[in-house]
């Protein structure tokens, strides 16, 4: 009977913590159109690349990695299909392929690590109320929230590392390939999934040898050093593989071979993970108060105090080995969010064995953290407002100028190749902008060497009728600009200026 209420109250309390997952990002994500932050940068490329595989055309290669885009292939290799697929699987079953649906798949599998975090303390015998406690602070955590509705393949991170993890015991050595199995697998969604897999294989085969008494750093240190090691052999014998080219762009021995540092990112993400740790501050207040008994206390858990050790030294050596990607990408902080609600949990878990009620408070205080923490995010993160007010006014203007929704503007963008100040480049920018338009964008890079802009646009429009495409306008088209060009010959029914950019909206009829 004991068994069977206990049972009863997990699953209770499983299900509210989906519940919790589920609302807290649906009720904080943008519901019809990308947030202008780092995610306008990615999210239109995900939504772009699972309307694809939602309705894949005769046209495509056999293995296809990537979307169509103007009425030419551009692959993305290093953009694995897992998640895009899955996504697109998801649209079938919804019957829709909007940015809503996109986010509410999102949403789901944010709900679904929520329940993975809670399931993963239940197994290391963590109270329920503890575990509780815990995984609200999983799911409140400012970045990891901020996050939780992106429509990418970044999404499955905490989802891989979570299902690695629970089934992992390190009494039974076997469960070691079921956890390598797991993070294989989910390179198949993202491929950095990857970065994960090194420092455990490599705790794994010290203990195998006996190795045991090494210290965590000597172990960190090798890791890192071997690792560095493949990186420079791959670099110097595979220079065209894609995932080298990866290696080149983001890891730290790449920026040996040319790349670009981005000391002030590295900075800020450095300070943004601080930031994300600010919930702990109640907590280790409470283990102050506490500090005579808390010092006579320990870990007991010594099964879970091996999970946090694993994470920490696996994410060390991310942001060692792979620390551009880190410096740049503000999303990946998402792959922290396990480590520091489990650091929350132990925490709160010492404090429950000497006091359930001290333990209780500083649960709650952390979660009050969290909100305030989360509150305060768009002050702390720099967001182009001038960026977002340009787009929103591109946006409106395209919109209204389509007379009959079952057809679509051939927009040709001409954005400058330059990064604003959030990093977002005007490529992103472009697909972001024709997603929410509804519209045929092409990348301004086919104007190159081609002063006729008429024909140029025409050009354009072949390649749609090659594909087979006949629901756009072909009598008319929207032309975006940073810079000038001749539009002479060219009938301009409406025009729009925002700043810097101007908006044509063109007639392709010949001028009498």
């Amino acid at each position: 009977m004991k068994h069977w209420e206990t049972s009863f109250r997990q699953i209770c309390l499983s299900l509210l913590i989906m519940a919790s997952g589920f609302m807290a990002v649906y009720l904080t994500m943008p519901k019809y159109e990308f947030s202008y932050n780092i995610e306008i940068a990615i999210s239109p490329i995900g939504m772009a690349m699972s309307r694809i595989y939602a309705d894949m055309p005769d046209t495509a290669p056999q293995n296809f990695q990537g979307f169509i885009h103007n009425g030419e292939y551009v692959v993305y290799r290093n953009w694995l299909p897992g998640s895009f697929k899955t996504l697109a699987e998801w649209f079938h079953l919804v019957n829709s392929e909007s940015i809503f649906s996109a986010r509410l798949f999102s949403v789901l599998i944010y709900a679904l690590n929520a329940l993975l975090f809670l399931s993963l303390l239940l197994k290391y015998k963590f109270s329920q109320q503890v575990a509780f406690f815990s995984a609200i602070i999983f799911i409140l955590l400012p970045s990891h929230l901020d996050f939780g509705s992106l429509i990418y393949a970044d999404i499955w991170f905490p989802t891989f590392w979570l299902l690695a993890l629970l089934v992992l015991d390190r009494r039974r050595p076997y469960t070691f390939f079921l956890f390598s199995l797991v993070l294989i697998l989910g390179f198949w969604f993202h491929s950095f999934i990857l970065v994960l897999l090194p420092m455990p294989v490599l705790v794994y085969l010290l203990s195998r040898f006996n190795f045991k008494k090494l210290p965590t750093l000597l172990i960190l240190v090798l890791g890192i050093v071997t690792v560095l090691c493949v990186q420079w052999y791959l670099i110097k014998g595979s220079p065209d593989n894609y995932l080298v080219q990866a290696l080149k762009k983001y890891s730290l021995f790449g920026l040996t071979q040319g790349g670009d540092f981005h000391y002030t990112w590295l900075l800020k993400r450095l300070l943004s993970l601080v930031y994300e740790s600010g919930f702990l501050i109640p907590i280790l207040i409470f283990v102050y108060w506490k500090r005579t008994d808390f010092k006579k206390s320990r870990f007991t858990n010594s099964r879970f105090n091996h999970i946090l050790i694993l994470q920490a030294l696996a994410l060390i050596f991310y942001i060692v080995a792979f620390t551009n990607w880190f410096g740049i990408h503000r999303h990946g902080l998402g792959m922290f969010a396990v480590l520091l609600a489990s650091i929350g949990a132990s925490l709160l878990s010492n404090l429950e064995k000497r006091s359930t009620l001290f333990s209780n408070r500083a649960g709650l205080t952390a979660i009050g953290m969290c909100l305030l923490l989360f509150a305060a995010l768009p002050l702390v993160t720099k967001e182009t407002k001038e960026l977002k007010h340009q787009d929103d006014k591109l946006i409106k203007f395209i919109s209204n100028k389509a007379s009959d929704n079952s057809t679509k503007f051939a927009a040709f963008f001409l954005f400058e190749e330059t990064n604003t100040p959030i990093g977002v480049s005007s490529y992103h920018r472009t697909m972001s902008i024709s997603i929410q338009t509804a519209s045929y964008s092409f990348d301004h890079d086919i104007f190159y060497g081609n002063s006729n802009t008429r024909n140029t646009i025409h050009q354009g429009l072949q390649k749609l009728e090659a594909m087979g495409i006949d629901d756009f306008q072909d009598d008319q088209a929207i032309v975006i600009t940073e810079r000038s060009i001749d539009l002479s010959h060219m009938k301009i029914l409406d025009s729009l200026s925002v700043d810097n950019v101007k908006a044509y909206h063109l007639s392709l009829n010949p001028t009498p």
